[in-house]
């Protein structure tokens, strides 16, 4: 029996693409996903984390607020028809990795993909050092990692790095993706098509990091990783991109804390 395709696959295969309807539609719709993720993820880690007592670091607290920040956006997607468009389950992973195993096309596709994407990692943070890109936008709140906690204990590091992987690593990738390329992307595609698409959502999820962050110090890297995973979605599939995007995050998050640079 053949694998099952992607509905993305599908519309191809049969010669098919989303008719554009409203572009401005198309944009004001993706936006309210991006507005509320980008202001609910400020408002946490900016302000909310700092109301009650550091959990040995607040870096404990800032994960810890950022898996219920997307798990609480994740479940209002589930309660909207447009949301469903980007819900991930196991099922998907499975007809993914299925897919990958025993198509040799597809698989030579993601191969080819996740090379680029991997490359346009390097590529864009080489960049923002050489040019420079140390800019910080004006605070109104600190940073968890910047409030330390004089001599955290051993258990407080050691839970650090366990949310570090867990959150960071392995559940804020996969809810993102659920959130980017699949609410924002899949609704601008229906509106703007393709690459209109692809560049908007990558400058969305690039703002939303600099908003986050009150920082332009990876602007260009962010670009071109949400520029990569939108093809890697539209070429292979969402979950495609999520275990793309937790590859990324899980080897960036574990180098981080092998080399002491994870902030705290």
């Amino acid at each position: 029996m053949d694998a099952p395709v992607s509905s993305v696959t599908a519309e191809r295969q049969a010669g098919t693409t989303p008719r554009p309807r409203s572009a401005w539609g198309g944009i004001l719709t993706a936006l309210v996903p991006v507005l509320v993720v980008t202001g609910a993820e400020f408002l946490t880690r900016r302000y909310l984390v700092f109301l009650s007592p550091p959990l040995g670091v607040y870096r404990n607290n800032d994960l810890l607020a950022l898996a219920l920040v997307y798990a609480l956006i994740i479940f209002a997607m589930l309660r909207t028809s447009r949301g469903k468009l980007g819900v991930l389950g196991f099922s998907d992973f499975k007809e993914f990795l299925l897919r990958l195993s025993s198509d040799r096309k597809f698989s030579a596709t993601f191969t080819l993909l996740f090379a680029g994407f991997a490359v346009s990692i390097a590529v864009g943070t080489a960049l923002d050092s050489l040019l420079g890109m140390k800019l910080s936008l004006p605070a109104f709140g600190p940073a968890p990692h910047a409030v330390r906690p004089e001599n955290p204990t051993s258990f407080a590091l050691f839970a650090m790095a366990a949310l570090a992987v867990a959150v960071n690593g392995l559940w804020v990738p996969v809810a993102e993706e659920m959130v980017w390329r699949g609410a924002v992307y899949g609704n601008l595609r229906t509106h703007l098509g393709i690459w209109p698409s692809v560049i908007v959502t990558a400058l969305f999820f690039s703002l939303k990091h600099v908003t986050v962050d009150l920082s332009l110090s990876r602007i260009l890297m962010v670009l071109l990783f949400g520029f990569w995973l939108a093809l890697i979605r539209e070429r292979t599939s969402l979950a495609g991109a999520a275990l793309a995007h937790v590859a990324a995050n899980t080897t960036a998050t574990t180098l981080a804390l092998i080399l002491g640079r994870f902030p705290r």
